[in-house]
């Protein structure tokens, strides 16, 4: 992102600029196209209060092109996140870990879930003098992903040193989460 005094056209070249120069800083970190992608791009005019005239003056536009990367590899992170803020400017916000849908905690947690959508039928028809019978019906319910963060004003920064200290982004532990909607008939205890 950028913001310029001037006209849209010269905030958007500089932001073009900024954009081949990330790209340059994800190559040379050995990423591929489908590494990363671009979500658009946004060009508005900035203004800002001027107290003393009590109005809004124009002050340049700002132009934004997020930029989403997706790679398997923590220490990678780090080096991209020192890499996109020195080679780029670029404001980072991140990273955000999430698990492959074909992670074996994800299918844990669906059995979980399962199981404790039974033990909850099971109650209910024991409080109602029923007993569980044959499932009629199962689905997953969606989950909503988090929205991804909005752009703010990017920030220069000091070059940095290479004598710098590693961020470290260990991904940690995680919560999985599986949600399952489980219909029973129900039969006479």
């Amino acid at each position: 992102m950028t913001r310029l005094e001037g006209p849209p056209d010269a905030a958007l070249d500089q932001v073009a600029r900024r954009s081949a120069a990330l790209e340059e800083a994800f190559t040379a970190a050995g990423l591929t196209a489908a590494d990363w992608s671009s979500s658009g791009v946004s060009v508005r005019p900035e203004s800002e209060w001027d107290a003393q005239r009590q109005e809004h003056r124009h002050r340049g536009h700002r132009a934004i092109v997020q930029v989403m990367v997706a790679h398997h590899d923590p220490k990678l992170a780090s080096r991209l996140v020192r890499e996109a803020v020195q080679q780029a400017g670029a404001e980072v916000v991140g990273p955000s870990w999430t698990l492959s849908s074909s992670h074996p905690a994800r299918a844990q947690a669906c059995a979980e879930a399962a199981r404790d959508a039974h033990r909850r039928a099971v109650a209910y028809a024991g409080a109602l003098g029923l007993r569980v019978g044959a499932v009629a019906e199962v689905s997953e319910a969606a989950l909503r992903p988090a929205p991804p963060p909005q752009p703010r004003a990017m920030m220069r920064t000091a070059a940095v040193s290479d004598s710098a200290p590693e961020l470290n982004l260990d991904p940690g532990d995680a919560d999985i989460t599986a949600i399952v909607q489980v219909t029973f008939d129900l039969e006479p205890a």
